[in-house]
């Protein structure tokens, strides 16, 4: 029977990826000089890492996963995917439920908020211990925030993302069908989230 190996804690489940190459054998000696490593660290991986870069990317990914994490647990949806462009239709509206205590002042994807150590520290503190959540809106608030979002739409003071004008819209059928092959690619819509360009409220 081949070995199998067993973390009781979360952390050390997360550091071992890191650790341990895929290609590296499984050696009790390497993975054990990795684990009290990890221990030295104080059973956290931002310690192991040497540049401020890698720490800010390091507890960027803790808080994407974290907020992933939530986002399926409040919904019940395993297949849930956290939106921040299209925040207030993809999550608010769709699922009746707020991200409170973000601690940025801009609302954005993780991976495109600023490098600084301090910010994500505070995000990443606050999305572990229950300060930054999901939380459920009545019906009433629901409402009261779509109408919100439509008079800001009015007004000018949000974009909205929108799809793309297809380019064959005119043409006959025909003529789309031939040239369909030939620009495929250039018809594809994208619903990448980006940077979270699109002006959204802070969650409060």
């Amino acid at each position: 029977m081949d070995p199998v190996w067993y973390f009781t804690s979360q952390a050390l489940l997360d550091y071992m990826p890191t650790a341990v190459p895929i290609h590296k054998p499984l050696d009790p000696a390497y993975i054990g000089a990795k684990i009290e490593a990890f221990a030295v660290a104080g059973c956290d991986t931002v310690n192991l890492l040497r540049t401020s870069k890698q720490k800010a990317d390091d507890m960027k990914r803790q808080i994407v996963q974290k907020i992933s994490s939530m986002l399926v647990d409040i919904t019940g949806d395993s297949k849930a995917t956290m939106k921040y462009v299209d925040y207030e239709e993809q999550i608010v509206q769709k699922y009746g439920i707020e991200l409170q205590g973000w601690t940025f002042d801009k609302f954005a994807c993780p991976s495109s908020l600023s490098t600084s150590l301090p910010g994500l520290r505070n995000l990443l503190r606050a999305v572990n211990n229950g300060d930054c959540r999901f939380v459920k809106l009545s019906p009433l608030e629901v409402k009261a925030r779509h109408e919100e979002r439509e008079k800001q739409i009015e007004e000018g003071t949000v974009a909205v993302k929108t799809r793309k004008r297809r380019k064959d819209i005119g043409s006959s059928k025909k003529s789309r069908t031939s040239s369909k092959g030939k620009k495929r690619a250039a018809d594809t819509d994208s619903d990448d989230d980006g940077d979270g360009s699109d002006k959204q409220s802070r969650p409060k």
